[in-house]
């Protein structure tokens, strides 16, 4: 019976490479390279398959704060990864913050310091991209907005202000996004925040990283709520990149880690807030800038 596997891409602004690794029962082998990537990507983005009909078929859309740029890919999405390019919008804005991707192949582009949030859609080929939505009078504090679906439950945005512990839930529709709850008195400190599966498999958990404190705080958002499953200290502090997906264990999320300093990646399973080491690698790459799934193949 065929093992999932979850497929990794790692990116190196300073070589111009992406790696794509796969993790399968707790262990990661390298399954592609590609040289000659822009060194300027500063977000790089999974968006959900393009074609339904394909299903190793996905997308990756690469933003280039410097000089605006915006690219899509068309991700063949197999045990040998490769990527080719379906658009490239040269001279856009340049001043997004951040992308978000949601999960019915639209996206969200926050401009921290102009308080503006613009929605746009791809069309299913990735050829093109139209906007949905526009809006403006936004804070100009948020620190990090995330986006999570699952099992075909509606696209939710995660907002997270740090000074005052103020995170906001926001549903996608057409274009429109709407807040569903708030929330204050978080922790103050979070740097990274990811979601999976970290309690029971029908909740759906928030972790927030403390890089601070070396902590992590799981939380059950499922509905829109916000109820803390556990706390958990003693973490390193000099955590990079945090990404959550399926990686072999017995509980339905892991989390996967990045030391940059310590050029070392750790892969864990988690169970009710519980972690649990399932492999460790030691001389990785410190210039890795992004790491992120870019998609689920079953191993034989």
């Amino acid at each position: 019976m065929a093992t999932p596997g979850t497929n990794l891409l790692f990116y190196d602004p300073t070589a111009g490479v992406g790696e794509f690794y796969q993790v399968a029962k707790g262990q990661m082998r390298q399954i592609g390279h590609q040289d000659g990537w822009r060194p300027s990507w500063m977000v790089i983005r999974l968006i959900s398959n393009p074609s339904a009909t394909e299903r190793n078929l996905a997308g990756l859309l690469f933003y280039g704060r410097s000089d605006g740029t915006l690219q899509l890919y068309r991700l063949h999405n197999n045990n040998a990864p490769w990527i080719e390019s379906t658009l490239l919008l040269e001279g856009w804005r340049p001043g997004w913050t951040d992308i978000v991707v949601n999960g019915d192949n639209s996206f969200l582009c926050y401009d921290r310091g102009a308080g503006v949030g613009e929605l746009y859609r791809i069309d299913p080929g990735g050829g093109s991209i139209t906007l949905i939505g526009r809006h403006t009078g936004w804070r100009t504090d948020w620190d990090i907005i995330t986006s999570y679906q699952f099992e075909g439950a509606p696209s939710y945005l995660f907002f997270y202000e740090s000074a005052s512990g103020t995170g906001e839930i926001y549903t996608v529709r057409s274009g429109q996004i709407s807040l569903i709850s708030s929330h204050t008195g978080l922790p103050t400190t979070w740097t990274q925040i990811v979601f999976g599966y970290f309690g029971a498999k029908s909740r759906i958990g928030l972790l927030g990283y403390s890089a601070l404190l070396g902590e992590g705080d799981f939380y059950d958002v499922t509905g829109g709520s916000m109820s803390r499953i556990a706390a958990d200290t003693g973490w390193r502090t000099t955590w990079s990149a945090i990404v959550p997906s399926y990686y072999g264990g017995r509980g339905p999320t892991g989390l996967l880690f990045y030391d940059a300093v310590a050029a070392t990646g750790e892969i864990y399973d988690v169970e009710n807030g519980s972690l649990s080491l399932l492999s460790k690698y030691e001389g990785w790459r410190s210039t890795w800038a992004k790491i992120l799934v870019s998609g689920y193949v079953p191993v034989g």
